[in-house]
């Protein structure tokens, strides 16, 4: 599998794991994003960490704001690629999932309620 068809894969997955049912914006877009060799292209000349959808639509939505459609953003990527690419570069994505605390659970269950995490 070539890098090309790794980020495809990655964003039609994306579209149907993550954003149907969820933000049908989104999914629109990762999908024309997985169909659009421009933006691929663009995609894989940036490291493999720095690929990840949530990151390449935080990074438009930062600099653009909220896209009206898939046209838009397609357009925005091919026209504003090397402020993306800074952007996408400089910025990391946090997904806040509650399984990260399951590590701590048996620590905290042991600590005196009442339990508050300011």
């Amino acid at each position: 599998m070539t890098m090309v068809e790794y980020i495809r894969s990655r964003y039609r997955t994306f579209a149907e794991r993550e954003a149907r049912d969820v933000s049908p914006l989104y999914e629109e877009i990762a999908y024309r994003v997985a169909d659009s060799d421009a933006v691929l292209r663009f995609l894989s000349t940036l490291p493999l960490p720095k690929q990840q959808p949530n990151l390449l639509l935080a990074a438009v939505r930062f600099l653009l704001g909220t896209v009206s459609d898939a046209d838009e953003f397609e357009r925005w990527v091919r026209d504003h690629s090397e402020s993306i690419r800074a952007e996408m570069l400089a910025r990391s994505t946090q997904t806040n999932e509650p399984a990260r605390c399951a590590t701590i659970l048996p620590v905290l269950a042991r600590l005196p309620e009442p339990l508050a995490l300011l």
